[in-house]
């Protein structure tokens, strides 16, 4: 599962130019850049990992069992 690639790509640019701005930049505090770049990082990890991890989960529970239960029921005779 990946990122839509809109996303990704303004991620990789707001990233990019805050980042640029921590390291470059001296004119403000370093505060501000570091903790729009950490807000940047926090708020991809934390909307899109969870649902990754339940989508897994899910397609798991949607597909294995209909494999294994169709596996399983053979005819006693």
């Amino acid at each position: 599962m990946f990122l839509h690639p809109l996303v990704a790509v303004f991620m990789l640019v707001w990233l990019g130019f805050v980042g640029h701005g921590a390291l470059v930049d001296r004119f403000g505090p370093p505060i501000l850049p570091w903790g729009m770049f950490a807000f940047g990082v926090v708020l991809i990890a934390v909307g899109f990992i969870p649902e990754v991890m339940t989508a897994k989960r899910l397609l798991k529970l949607a597909l294995y069992p209909a494999s294994v239960n169709a596996i399983q029921q053979r005819p006693v005779c």
